[in-house]
């Protein structure tokens, strides 16, 4: 097994189940603040494709925690679709923040 693999899958793990088990029913507000550690750290150093998967893969562990708990009393489709649009949208907002780290490192002279 590649190390690369052995990465990606402990950073889903950590980051993936710190957001399931920190936001909607399993509110541990403390994970929420630990969440995205481990998967800023890993889009930094890794690849823009690695990344992309990854975070995609972390966004919708998350979002499985809202279809969970809703399972009996909305249509799962529903719930399905909006935990696919919130994932894509927390991959876009991670792949931001990799493309402005690495457009200015030192933070200094950003235009934010």
């Amino acid at each position: 097994m590649p190390i690369s693999f052995l990465k990606a899958s402990l950073v889903v793990l950590l980051s993936g189940l710190a957001y399931y088990y920190g936001q909607y029913f399993h509110f541990q507000w403390w994970l929420i603040w630990l969440a995205p550690i481990p998967l800023l750290i890993y889009v930094w150093r890794e690849n823009f494709w690695l990344s992309l998967v990854v975070t995609l893969l972390v966004g919708l562990i998350a979002g499985l925690n809202e279809v969970v708990g809703y399972y009996e009393s909305l249509p799962t489709n529903f719930m399905v679709t909006g935990a696919i649009i919130e994932a894509c949208e927390w991959t876009l907002v991670i792949l931001l923040v990799r493309f402005m780290v690495r457009l200015y490192p030192s933070g200094m002279n950003s235009p934010i």
